[in-house]
């Protein structure tokens, strides 16, 4: 689909030549009046080109979707098989946790403008962004009880303020009476990284896009090889249709129109994780320790000459942070993965009077798309037909 935000813009190149990140901080976070200000969760990735009814009659919306990106939900475990996530290796209960990226509007609108100062051949991978507040609750547990094992000599309250260094104490909305939501919970939050597509895949999603503009994946179930992951399109189809009092003609165009989604969507989101290697930031997604900081080689450059490896990963940090930057997305310091923009701490980092986001509610909406999202990953994994069906578990939905 054509990007309502691209422009001709100065594009930002990987380079050595890159400013040194600066020293920031998030202190007094806690403290920072919020003031929210209605803004809806919109989805990134898979299915986001779609209309979601999330903008007021009469009015266009200025987010279009964001589906020229990569998604690995890490505790949906969206890479992963059964019950085990992709790459952390945990429990995980795909009936609580999202496979689908909800963020604010105004921070979708932020990140297609960062992505239009990517390189040609560059893109974001998203790995965490909107978390209900059993999902964070569980991740403030799982990461105490290591803690917990690691240092037994800690009592409750270091306990508590360590692992707070990681993951924030879940809160709910300030409706509640709470002035500092997690910040994973307002739909400001995200943990991405930078990742570079091959030759080939820059070929295979050329292709694609030309197939999907001429209509050639808008065919029958059965006729190109996906029957099992796709073959319930029909029957969501047929629902909608009956809930909304579609004509039979309506029917058949969405059918058609949704065969063609869904298949555009499963092999686009295919080139992206075949094709596509994230840049080496020194170390992983979630990695607990002083090198997940955002300075660290910043800082350890000032003590000793930093090898190959480090001086890549110091480069790429400094590159993930100028691009977000730019289009007024601020860092967490403690994590290089973690940005955010209109939550309490963009507030403390970037020095604003006041937050404008306070815990997002998941509305119907969402959960429709989080369904449709879920469709075509869980019929790939034979077997665990149960988790189609209802988001469960997500307690802070508007009744």
């Amino acid at each position: 689909m054509e990007n309502p935000f691209k422009k001709k813009v100065q594009k930002i190149e990987l380079s050595e030549n890159l400013p040194e990140i600066p020293k920031e901080t998030v202190e007094g976070w806690k403290k920072i009046e919020v003031r929210e200000c209605g803004e809806p969760l919109v989805p990134l990735g898979a299915f986001s080109d779609d209309d979601w009814e999330f903008y007021e009659e009469g009015k266009e919306p200025k987010y279009k979707g964001f589906t020229d990106c990569d998604t690995s939900s890490a505790y949906f475990g969206e890479r992963g098989y059964g019950h085990k996530m992709n790459f952390l290796e945990g429990e995980v209960d795909r009936r609580v946790s999202l496979i689908t990226h909800f963020v604010r509007k105004g921070v979708a609108e932020k990140l297609l403008a960062a992505q239009e100062l990517l390189p040609e051949g560059y893109y974001f991978r998203f790995y965490d962004t909107y978390r209900p507040l059993s999902v964070q609750q569980a991740l403030f547990d799982e990461q105490k009880a290591k803690f917990k094992i690691a240092h037994p000599e800690w009592d409750e309250a270091t306990l508590d303020s360590k692992t707070q260094n990681y993951v924030s104490l879940p809160s709910p909305n300030t409706e509640r009476g709470t002035t500092h939501p997690s910040p994973h919970s307002t739909g400001g939050a995200v943990d991405l990284t930078i990742i570079k597509m091959d030759e080939q895949g820059k070929k295979r999603l050329a292709d694609l896009n030309k197939k999907m503009k001429k209509g050639e994946l808008n065919k029958p179930v059965g006729l190109m090889g996906e029957a099992e992951q796709i073959k319930n399109v029909e029957e969501y189809i047929e629902r909608q249709g009956a809930s909304k009092k579609w004509s039979k003609e309506k029917i058949d165009q969405e059918r058609n129109t949704w065969l063609g989604k869904y298949r555009f969507a499963i092999l686009k989101a295919q080139i992206f994780r075949e094709n596509c290697k994230a840049l080496k930031m020194g170390v992983g997604f979630d990695f607990f320790g002083d090198e997940a900081g955002m300075r660290y080689f910043e800082d350890l450059a000032q003590q000793r000459e930093l090898t190959l490896e480090e001086k890549e990963a110091q480069t790429n940090r400094r590159f993930l942070y100028q691009i977000l930057k730019k289009v007024g997305i601020s860092n967490y310091p403690e994590e290089w993965w973690h940005f955010m923009s209109g939550d309490n701490m963009d507030a403390a980092n970037t020095k604003k009077p006041y937050a404008i986001y306070s815990g997002a509610p998941f509305s119907k909406e969402n959960i429709e798309c989080e369904e449709a999202r879920r469709r075509p990953y869980i019929r790939a994994l034979q077997g665990y037909d149960e988790f189609v069906g209802p988001v469960m578990g997500i307690t802070d939905t508007p009744k």
